[in-house]
């Protein structure tokens, strides 16, 4: 997306550390926005959520690279990362097809 351009710079300007805080940060401001969930409290956060993410994104490369002493190492470190946050997608998504297939939480009989 068009942040994914502005993110490099951005990151140059505020440093990786702060990147990597206020990218986390625009993930809670998402969350917080389904507490009142509104469409005019989830676009405006999931839009502000869009730009937090390619800068947090951005930012964990960056600081993955630089905590490597090698490339090796830093594509292995990447590599591990992301199996592991991709089998979360994996996992959770049969954890809620399990609960929903159950019926849990609907009354139901699972029909």
């Amino acid at each position: 997306t068009l942040s994914s351009l502005a993110a490099p710079r951005l990151l140059q300007a505020v440093g990786v550390t702060r990147g990597l805080t206020g990218g986390a940060t625009t993930y809670v401001l998402f969350i917080l926005s389904n507490l009142y969930f509104e469409w005019y409290t989830l676009i405006p956060a999931a839009v502000v959520l869009g730009f937090g993410a390619a800068v947090l994104w951005s930012a964990q490369g960056v600081y993955i690279s630089a905590l490597a002493p090698t490339e090796e190492l830093a594509a292995r470190a990447s590599g591990i990362f992301f199996a592991i946050f991709q089998s979360s997608q994996l996992f959770g998504n049969l954890l809620a097809f399990c609960v929903l297939r159950s019926g849990a939480g609907t009354g139901g009989g699972g029909e």
